[in-house]
């Protein structure tokens, strides 16, 4: 099907009841000639009722088994574009994006061949156009399970954010970490913790926000006056404050895949400490706009998940609680204060990382603009328009 340049294309989008932040940035600010067509959303804040809930005990249930796959109704559209991956049986042009293979589809089944055989037909099919891979990393564990036999279709599109006009805040000389991650244990809440007291010996006036879910023992264990325990659970213009009054972002995070906290801390221009796993160092260049250190532990292997060690997530976390205070933990700890210490003397050092990612997300690889080129490229040729 060819249509004429400079056209309208009508992209129907399969989003989900509550979406990630990036694609309601994609609705408030879509390519040049491109209108979406989608239903209702609400802030993945707001709590689902009883009937959603349901709805969603049985999709997972059913996506224990096999490749999450839907048929849209009244498309009304040139084409789809599904997030996260879900495959689409409707018989026009789709693409879909992903942050890994093992995070849209069931990563406990990357070894099962007949689960890879039907997601890979799915894939395959002469109707899906285009798989985008939220990075470079998620583009390799596609890689890691097909080989090269999908090259054509993957194409990398990274996630933008909207940058805001923000009103200044007139900070004090005393200096202030952010931490925000819902999931404690696995982002690294408690080395953020340890290091923060560690640093406060030396760095009388030094604050903290820490934004998450921390256990309760963990919070009487660190009872310093200035952490400022916060719940997670808060629209983007309250968070945003905190940002606007803070002057480092510390996320030493074991698990992530892309990390939209980073273009978050990028946008108020704030220098970030995280740790190497996945595509994080695509999104934090080392000494340019942060620092990068090596995770001691990591379930990535070969750009998929792969947690055979610990037999499940749950495995997972268990461990990282028990051996919490280990050797290899104490000394990412010692690592981080090295890097920290340094950022917390030098403010010019923290303005030039905090201006390198802003220019990251306001004009860079992460900007708005960038985003809708790839993407408008993208549904050009998945219409075969010239």
């Amino acid at each position: 099907m060819k249509r004429e340049k400079n056209k309208r294309i009508r992209v129907r989008l399969r989003l989900g009841r509550s979406p990630h932040p990036m694609y309601l940035d994609l609705i408030a600010k879509p390519p040049k000639n491109v209108v979406f067509i989608y239903p209702p959303v609400q802030h993945y804040s707001i709590k689902p009722n009883f009937t959603h809930k349901v709805k969603v005990f049985f999709w997972n249930k059913l996506i224990n088994f096999f490749p999450p796959t839907l048929f849209i109704k009244d498309v009304n559209a040139d084409l789809i574009h599904s997030a996260s991956g879900t495959l689409i049986l409707n018989k026009i042009p789709w693409v879909t994006d992903s942050e890994g293979v093992f995070v849209s589809y069931n990563y406990l089944k990357m070894n099962n061949k007949h689960y890879i055989k039907q997601l890979y037909k799915q894939l395959s099919n002469e109707n899906c156009k285009f798989i985008l891979p939220w990075s470079k990393a998620s583009l390799k564990s596609f890689q890691t399970i097909f080989g090269n036999k999908l090259d054509h279709k993957l194409r990398v599109v990274y996630p933008a954010k909207i940058i805001s006009k923000h009103n200044p805040i007139n900070k004090r000389e005393d200096v202030t970490l952010i931490f925000v991650g819902r999931r404690f244990w696995d982002k690294g809440g408690y080395e953020t913790l340890c290091v923060y007291e560690k640093l406060s010996r030396n760095f009388k006036n030094l604050k903290l926000y820490m934004i998450s879910e921390v256990p309760k023992e963990i919070k009487s264990k660190f009872r310093n006056k200035n952490i400022i325990y916060i719940k997670p659970n808060m629209t983007y213009d309250a968070l945003a404050e905190y940002y606007k009054r803070s002057d480092i972002f510390i996320f030493p995070t074991f698990v992530d895949t892309f990390g939209f906290v980073f273009l978050e801390a990028m946008e108020f221009k704030l220098p970030i400490v995280t740790l190497d796993v996945f595509a994080t160092s695509e999104i934090v260049k080392h000494k340019y706009n942060g620092i990068v250190l090596p995770a001691p532990i990591t379930p990535y292997a070969k750009n998929i998940f792969d947690i055979s060690k610990w037999q499940n997530y749950s495995g997972f976390l268990k461990y990282l609680i028990t051996t919490k205070d280990s050797s290899e933990r104490q000394e990412l700890v010692d690592n981080l204060e090295i890097v920290l210490t340094k950022l917390l003397r030098s403010k010019a050092l923290r303005q030039k990382y905090g201006r390198n990612g802003y220019k990251l997300v306001s004009k860079g690889k992460f900007s708005i603009e960038e985003r809708n080129k790839k993407l408008y490229k993208v549904y050009q040729e998945s219409l075969k328009i010239k």
